[in-house]
């Protein structure tokens, strides 16, 4: 199967090739991207976006089948043969409600569901990328039923989902958001700390957001400590995951889970994918 390059964003100005469902990334390359002191013009007026990558604009005319990129499907940085092994250990439970932001048209719901877990919510801001998610999951009548499909701001999610998710999967969403100007990855954080309960979990593929940016977003419990990993020298940064939260994976619920404190939140960081190779994982328990 071809390898299929995609804009993946990283934190260094460039874009990475993903890989292309589940498959491995054989090199690496890179095309550059606006710097955040460009001027991005959206249907003709200046847009606060640090890179086209962050409007909505680019994404919508790319499911549409109009962008630079394959409108169909990409595994966003990595292909679940990287995903899996860091998800299930964080995720064991098979009944966990886990929550996809900014789903785009990856087949990572296709492979949830084929592995067990059968209460998915996934959501995106465009419609057409909702589109071509409904086309991936017309093909398994058993993942129709699991997922649930909304078109949502990851900045302002349903006021209902307070405490309600036990796990988030996210893929280079807070990339995006991140590129879509100041302030608005600190407000889709805020809302996932809202949304997630207390001994719920974050599993973030990212190589965009800045370390310090990323500390503001998900900060640590006074006295935590960040666990770092340094990943394998080969390809497709496969490694196990040796850091595990100290309940092997999901916390207790908390009889005081979904009430207040969603800004002030905190987290314990379970693993610290920044020396991973290109995008890294990042796992995050809420307290």
């Amino acid at each position: 199967m071809a390898l299929h390059w995609c804009a993946c964003p990283s934190a260094d100005g460039f874009l990475l090739p993903p890989l292309h469902y589940g498959q491995y990334r054989p090199q690496f390359r890179s095309f550059p991207i606006s710097a955040a002191e460009d001027i991005i013009v959206v249907d003709g007026a200046e847009s606060e976006a640090r890179s086209q990558y962050g409007t909505k604009e680019y994404w919508s005319d790319m499911y549409n089948g109009m962008g630079d990129h394959d409108a169909a499907e990409y595994s966003w940085y990595y292909g679940w043969g990287v995903v899996k092994s860091h998800f299930e250990r964080a995720v064991p439970d098979r009944a966990a409600k886990v929550l996809c932001p900014g789903i785009g048209n990856d087949p990572v719901l296709l492979d949830l569901v084929a592995n067990g877990w059968t209460q998915v919510t996934a959501f995106d801001y465009t419609e057409s990328a909702i589109a071509r998610q409904r086309d991936l999951l017309s093909c398994d009548a058993r993942a129709e039923a699991a997922v649930a499909l909304e078109v949502w701001d990851a900045t302002a999610l349903p006021g209902e989902l307070t405490g309600h998710f036990d796990a988030v999967l996210e893929k280079g969403a807070l990339d995006a958001i991140y590129l879509s100007g100041d302030g608005q990855v600190e407000r889709a954080a805020a809302e996932l700390a809202r949304v997630v309960r207390r001994g719920g979990v974050v599993v973030s593929f990212s190589g965009v957001v800045p370390a310090d940016v990323r500390r503001r977003c998900f900060p640590e419990a006074r006295g935590g400590e960040a666990v770092s990993a340094p990943p394998k020298a080969e390809e497709g940064c496969e490694e196990a995951m040796e850091e595990t939260s100290s309940n092997g994976g999901l916390g207790p619920r908390s009889a005081e889970e979904g009430v207040g404190g969603d800004s002030g939140a905190q987290w314990r960081w379970i693993r610290d994918g920044s020396n991973d190779l290109a995008a890294g994982c990042f796992i995050f328990e809420r307290l």
